[in-house]
């Protein structure tokens, strides 16, 4: 059964990323308890989202170790894969939000951002269908990626998620005159750059798959204790 799956899995699997998904849906719940407004609820959203993808990837790795079957395993992966990259949607939405205010930057506007990263977040069921990531006895159930598959994902992720929300970041920074508010954005934007590093060293190893880069991300997943602590810093409630 699970004792069967490499430490570095368990590892990654069972106590880092169960510690953000724990860390994340909690801090996501505690933002809509603050008060409720389309700000803390599209905020909460990037915790949340990001937690329940993290939560169906373990999920699946018990899954699949009663039924060995890899279309249930590209379909739960596949959920798992959305979910994650579709949490910083939110973000570069509540980023808008402050740069533009609520009334500037309408729920019209905000749900056309939602619906489009969806389209494209989900087109990637066409990889999955057409062997674009491999999953089964072959790879020793881990997903492994092809070149299109590790591609589209990098593009997608970067131009609607990344890139906007570092730039956004950035403007509400040079317009925000509180010190205190001014460094504990610095922390989340620390933060989030050490989530980002980590992710897009996954999308490599998936892609390459090769031994050396396993036990790199096993190790940098050790620092994302780190950057969810900078976030938390960043986002909590004095």
């Amino acid at each position: 059964m699970i004792l069967q799956i490499d430490l570095s899995r368990i590892f990654l699997i069972f106590v880092i990323d169960m510690m953000v998904a724990i860390f994340f849906l909690g801090l996501g719940w505690s933002i809509l308890r603050r008060r409720r407004s389309r700000l803390n609820a599209t905020f909460s959203g990037f915790y949340i989202s990001i937690a329940l993808g993290l939560l169906v990837n373990a999920a699946y790795i018990f899954i699949n170790e009663i039924f060995k079957s890899e279309p249930l395993a590209l379909f739960l992966y596949y959920i798992s894969a959305f979910l994650i990259f579709y949490g910083p949607v939110f973000m570069v939405a509540t980023n808008r939000i402050l740069i533009n205010s609520e009334s500037a930057y309408s729920l019209k506007s905000e749900l056309k951002l939602f619906l489009l990263y969806a389209f494209f977040l989900g087109f990637m069921v066409i990889f999955y269908l057409f062997h674009g990531i491999e999953f089964n006895e072959s790879t020793d159930w881990r997903p492994v990626w092809s070149l299109p598959y590790f591609i589209y994902a990098i593009i997608i992720v970067t131009a609607f998620t990344t890139i906007p929300i570092i730039i956004s970041i950035f403007k509400i920074l040079r317009v925000m005159k509180d010190k205190i508010m001014k460094r504990r954005w610095i922390w989340l934007l620390i933060g989030l750059l050490g989530l980002f590093v980590y992710e897009y060293l996954a999308f490599l190893t998936f892609y390459l798959n090769t031994l050396f880069l396993r036990m790199i991300s096993s190790l940098y997943a050790i620092s994302v204790i780190l950057w969810v602590w900078l976030i938390y810093k960043g986002v909590k409630k004095e």
